[in-house]
């Protein structure tokens, strides 16, 4: 790019020229606070990754059951093991292979009573399980991982601190 200057309008060049100096300074620096963004942003999924990882892997082990576990602790094992949502149906076969002399009725039951009391929609924060539809038309249940909502909320707010000091 060729530029012809008049020394007539060296005032307009030297003011340009000052235009230009400040607006790659300005470019510069919210290319510094974009890079430091993407810094924290994959700080953050690396600490969402390994919490994911802990938590699914909590449950992984099958010597970690228990018979005596209340009801509770016993569909968190069963929806963590599979990795995925169940039904109560679901819940109660899984549980049957490490408790076989449970009484397959009564263990719905208790299934289904606890899960009444213990689940809610993905809003309704105070529950432990996430009740959705399966389908087959079923309820389904997944854990609730509160650990994860909360490292979620303070990631949020941090992204959202990080917004509010951007000069743009």
């Amino acid at each position: 790019m060729s530029l012809q200057i008049n020394l007539d309008d060296k005032k307009e060049v030297i003011l340009l020229l000052d235009l230009l100096k400040g607006r790659l300074k300005d470019v510069k620096m919210e290319i510094a606070m974009k890079e430091q963004e993407i810094r924290i942003i994959n700080s953050k999924i690396t600490q969402l990754s390994r919490l994911l990882n802990e938590t699914n892997s909590s449950f992984k082990s099958e010597d970690n059951y228990s018979e005596k576990w209340q009801w509770q602790k016993k569909i968190a094992f069963a929806i963590s093991l599979a990795g995925k949502p169940l039904t109560a149906s679901e819940i109660v076969d899984s549980v049957l292979n490490y408790e076989p002399t449970l009484d397959r009725k009564r263990a719905l039951s208790s299934v289904s009573g606890t899960l009444s009391t213990k689940s809610g929609d993905a809003y309704e924060n105070d529950k432990q399980f996430i009740r959705g539809i399966s389908e087959s038309g079923e309820y389904s249940y997944e854990l609730r991982e509160k650990e994860i909502d909360q490292l979620t909320v303070n990631l949020k707010s941090e992204i959202d601190s990080l917004y509010s000091d951007l000069p743009f």
